[in-house]
């Protein structure tokens, strides 16, 4: 029996030691963003806001990938900053071109707008931890709470198990996101809804969304990606 227990400490001090010894040679191969380096992307990012198939888009994916997957997978708070203010900027842009349309009539405090993040899956949520399109919309929120009556209202829940959009092909990927997902209580449907996601390829997340609150009863939606994959 002691035998087994020496065995069994010697090799948990072996894994230990692994551990540390791979932490410290990925850190050396992979180092950390720094703020210098995340500074350098944006200006590798330009803004292209874009119209299509009733999603908007703010810039293409191939000039923002190494930002988003800082602020996706690393929780980065230089990168999520700087994805919220290029967000506070498009979706200002986009809310006075719209200004004098019906979406919100007359007065900008007239009309209640809220910011409907993509909820992150049960998966991405078990291996990262991360809701990352909620803290990009605060900040965002934050920045254009002055001029617009505008807050993050997270209504979106998973009503069924999906997988993550960027393992699967087109036509899985449509599939994939087909009556995906439900809502909690919403605004009134006089108010305006901005369903909020970080990138659109097939626009199969976003448009589902759209549908859910659609079939609710509500019209005054928009639908915003940050980056798109062209």
């Amino acid at each position: 029996m002691s035998n087994i227990l020496t065995v069994y400490h010697v090799l948990m001090n072996l894994f230990v030691f692994i551990k540390k010894y791979f932490r410290v040679i990925s850190t050396v191969i992979f180092p950390k963003r720094t703020y210098t380096h995340i500074r350098s992307m944006q200006h590798a990012m330009p803004m292209r806001i874009t119209y299509h198939n009733g999603i908007y888009s703010l810039t293409k994916y191939s000039d923002s990938k190494s930002i988003l997957l800082a602020c996706k997978y690393e929780n980065d708070t230089k990168a999520t900053q700087m994805i919220a203010t290029y967000l506070s900027r498009g979706l200002s842009d986009i809310l006075l071109d719209i200004d004098s349309d019906e979406i919100l009539h007359t007065q900008k405090h007239s009309r209640v707008i809220h910011i409907a993040p993509i909820p992150p899956s049960a998966t991405r949520i078990k291996t990262h931890g991360i809701d990352h399109l909620t803290n990009i919309a605060t900040l965002c929120v934050n920045a254009l709470t002055p001029t617009y009556n505008i807050r993050v209202r997270p209504m979106f829940v998973y009503k069924k198990n999906v997988s993550e959009q960027h393992t699967l092909n087109k036509k899985d990927r449509l599939k994939n996101m087909i009556n995906a997902f439900d809502c909690n209580t919403l605004p009134p449907k006089e108010d305006l809804i901005i369903i909020l996601d970080d990138v659109t390829t097939t626009n199969a997340t976003i448009v589902s969304a759209r549908e859910t609150l659609v079939r609710k009863g509500h019209t005054h939606v928009l639908c915003i990606a940050f980056a798109r994959v062209y």
